[in-house]
């Protein structure tokens, strides 16, 4: 094995749009008359190990693009091969299907969708595209009722979902109290849906994993003229799109950087203007309002090919306020604002070998707050109640605030030995301060604040013995402050192949939380959500997956599946209905079991210009 590994090389490197410059995701990769080919990641990023020193073809194949070939020469060195796709214009339908076919014969998944942007667009939309109500079309996911875009994946609780955005974890991510998600559609480039049996690296969640990929941009079109080349060296703007919709306003700019590129999305309800427009056409203050807004910037730097740095930053806020009373009616003043901020920093470290790193720092804080004043004395000549930004005396006040903080530090390995053998490896630090305030008629009533702290590792072992079996183990280890014990969640899944087109998985594993909502499941509308940690000293919440599904493979753009899965929960925390006032913290919770099963179908297709798919569940 010594001697075969030392003769052996790497062929590695990137594949991108030559059009924009953006990576191209799932992007086939073979060496022509060999056994040797891969799949680029969701960052268009491939490694193809163990080469031995020869002369090769090498061809990369995307539907939508010009197929490209290029001839190599392995002599006692690793390869770095960047390529550029050029797109091609062919049938629209056709451009939906990127390497799914190379997924289907080479990965080991299960209960897993990934969604386009141009998925998004074309689904049946609720008055504007959005990623949550698309994903409610799936088996897997169900909404409490037609106004709550909150997910329900399997049977499981909304809290239960690990929702990222480039890595950083989003804790509330709805507007107009789960009407839509925070998410503005133009600003996705891809999203992976995992609704079980989710491997090692995800953690602290029961049910489902939604993995949101931002653009980076177009960095190849750049439209400043030559005499600024000072500028444009650094920096410059290459297109610029916005349309208005019946519930918002949306922007979107992208251009290059000096040795990146850069993009920035905007969202802006505009109701409320109109509403203002028409009461200061009749002189009278407006009684209440509402709007929501959203922004988020992805910056790339690249001074080399082996590191990658970005920044990516997302902002989203809902603001609610109502002011009604006078002429002889008490004064009411209320307002309601919630909203996320994140900041990450990624580092990716992509040598000229069969390895890479990716290392992230990254912050998300999650707040909402509540103003409530009444006054019983409001004058008649008052045309509305009192301001909560003044220092006005009130007969009647309530304050509310909730804070949730993450600071999370994780890093990557990913190390391909072979094209049977990898390992993924990796660990997290997440260090969360939430904070959760009642103030009634000026005294505070209740205050609630915890610093949960949790450290976890994970290692994952990707086998494919032959062509017609895989499989994966894995296991991540996590301790939690206030919890004793070390938590170890094994995980394991399998793929047969009995003939080409068709595939049977069996996928089992453990999952453990260490946060919970306090929500009412019969909610219309999910507003807010109000994190607590699991009680000190108590077992945190856990479930165990059993999962089987049948894959086949019709054709190009045409699959078909069938999954039925069951899960158990040994633990599991909601509000008790009967908690002491007097000692909130130790009597919030209430801890039980439960258990949900059922069987999912699903057939994705592609026929001429109609594609879409059908789906049932019973659960």
């Amino acid at each position: 094995m010594f001697l075969q590994f030392a003769s052996a090389y790497t062929i590695s490197g990137t594949v991108k749009d030559a059009a924009t410059g953006e990576p191209l995701p799932y992007t086939n990769i073979m060496v022509l008359n060999t056994d040797f080919g891969t799949a680029s990641d969701i960052n268009g990023y491939y490694i193809i190990p163990t080469m031995p020193a020869g002369e090769y073809s090498v061809q990369f194949m995307m539907i939508g693009f010009t197929t490209l070939g290029k001839n190599i020469k392995i002599s006692n060195e690793n390869i770095r091969l960047n390529v550029e796709l050029s797109p091609k214009v062919i049938d629209v339908n056709e451009i939906t299907v990127s390497g799914e076919r190379m997924r289907f014969e080479k990965k080991v998944d299960i209960s897993r969708v990934n969604i386009s942007n141009r998925d998004i667009r074309k689904a049946p939309a609720f008055v504007e595209a959005d990623l949550f109500r698309t994903l409610q079309l799936l088996p897997s996911v169900s909404a409490s009722n037609d106004f709550n875009a909150a997910l329900i994946v399997r049977g499981g609780s909304p809290d239960e979902n690990l929702i990222l955005l480039d890595g950083t974890e989003i804790y509330n991510p709805y507007h107009i109290g789960g009407v839509f998600s925070t998410f503005n559609a133009d600003m996705i480039s891809d999203a992976e849906f995992l609704a079980g049996g989710f491997p090692a690296k995800f953690g602290g969640r029961l049910s489902s994993v939604l993995s949101i990929t931002g653009r980076e941009g177009d960095s190849k079109n750049g439209r400043l003229p030559k005499s600024l080349d000072g500028v444009k060296k650094y920096w410059d703007f290459s297109k610029g799109s916005g349309n208005i919709s019946l519930l918002s306003s949306k922007f979107l700019a992208e251009g290059s950087l000096y040795k990146g590129s850069w993009m920035f999305s905007a969202r802006r309800t505009y109701f409320d203007k109109f509403v203002d427009m028409y009461y200061n056409s009749k002189n009278e203050n407006s009684p209440g309002n509402y709007y929501f807004w959203d922004t988020h910037l992805k910056l790339k730097f690249a001074p080399n090919s082996t590191n990658q740095f970005f920044y990516s930053q997302f902002s989203g806020k809902d603001d609610l306020f109502l002011g009604i009373g006078g002429n002889g009616f008490p004064g009411i003043d209320f307002a309601w604002d919630w909203g996320n901020k994140t900041k990450n920093i990624t580092w990716k470290y992509i040598p000229l070998s069969n390895y890479l790193i990716n290392s992230r720092i990254s912050k998300t804080t999650y707040n909402f707050n509540v103003d409530f004043a009444v006054d019983f004395n409001a004058g008649e000549e008052d045309t509305a109640a009192i301001n909560l930004d003044q220092s006005e005396t009130t007969d009647l006040s309530f304050y509310l605030d909730n804070l949730v903080e993450d600071l999370d530090i994780n890093q990557t390995m990913k190390y391909i030995i072979n094209d049977e053998f990898s390992l993924d490896v990796g660990w997290q630090i997440k260090n969360l301060s939430l904070k959760y305030t009642e103030t009634f008629a000026g005294q505070q009533v209740t205050n609630i604040s915890s610093l949960p702290q949790t450290s976890s590792t994970f290692f994952n072992i990707n086998w494919n013995p032959n062509p017609i079996l895989g499989t994966i183990f894995g296991f991540r280890m996590s301790k939690f402050k206030g919890y004793d014990k070390m938590l170890i969640n094994p995980k394991f899944s399998i793929k047969y192949n009995p003939i080409s087109d068709l595939a049977i998985k069996v996928s089992m594993g453990r999952y453990s939380q260490f946060l919970y909502t306090i929500n009412q499941e019969e909610e219309l509308l999910r507003i807010v959500d109000f994190w607590q940690p699991i009680p000190e000293g108590k077992k945190p919440q856990e479930s165990d997956h059993i999962i089987v599904g049948f894959e086949y493979w019709i054709s190009n753009g045409n699959s078909m599946s069938l999954e039925t899965y069951y899960k158990s929960y040994s633990t599991i925390y909601d509000i008790n209905p009967r908690w002491d006032a007097t000692d909130v913290e130790a009597t919030l919770a209430i801890a039980g079991t439960a258990e949900a099963g059922g069987i999912e179908f699903l057939y994705r297709f592609n026929k001429n210009k109609l594609s879409g798919w059908l789906s049932y569940a019973y659960s």
